[in-house]
Formats: structure tokens, sequence, C-alpha cells
């Protein structure tokens, strides 16, 4: 099986945070229910955070990149769900809202965000 594409984003960094979901059903997909189920393919969401950059994957395919440098600041503010990275050059609030974290995921998230400022 083929790679996605946006692994190519990730191939030589060391990934400190991944987050792996199953994309909310549209409205239609709803509808359809059973048919939906067996004939289309699961698509994934995906955050991944690395020591140069921020993925966000929405339905199997690249949404939003961000490059970050080493001495950068980051912040998750889980009521708004912005993901915030402060550097030298300012700042880069990252929506999460697309996400749909479950409390467990911004959990998860908020620690792994302490562990990379320390």
């Amino acid at each position: 099986m083929a790679k996605p594409v946006f692994w190519k984003y990730l191939e030589d960094n060391e990934i400190r945070f991944r987050l792996e979901k199953t994309s909310e059903k549209s409205l239609f997909q709803v509808f359809m229910g059973i048919l939906y189920d067996l004939f289309w393919t699961k698509r994934k969401d995906y955050l991944f955070i690395t020591r140069t950059s921020v993925l966000i994957v929405l339905r199997n395919k690249a949404h939003s990149y961000y490059e970050i440098i080493e001495s950068s600041h980051i912040h998750f503010n889980a009521i708004s769900h912005v993901l915030t990275v402060q550097n030298t050059l300012g700042e880069k609030k990252i929506p999460l809202k697309r996400l749909y974290l479950t409390y467990e995921e911004i959990q998860s998230l908020k620690v792994v965000v302490s562990k990379i400022n320390t």
C-alpha cells in the first residue's frame, strides 16, 4: 500500500505527538448510513507535532502545515482549541476545532505540550 501524500512532510522528523481519529461524517453520509459504511473507505484525521513542524490532516488530505523553529514556545488553549506557537518571528495561532477533540485527547495534548516546553 502506498504512503499517503502527507507523509512527505514527516519523513525526517521525530514525531513528538500523533493523534489519529476517524473523520466526522457529512450530512449526506449520515443519511446514506449503511451504504456509506459498505462502499466508502474510512477517512482519518491526524494531528502531528514534530521537532520542526505542526501538521493537520483532515479526511486523509494535508489541511495545514506550519513550520516552527527550535526556540519556539508552544501553548495549547483547551477552551478555544487553539495551539499557539511563539518565537522570535512572531506568533502563529493554529485552530484545532475541526479535529473535534475529546476530553482525553485534550489532556494528552496538554501533557505533550508541557513536556515540549521544558
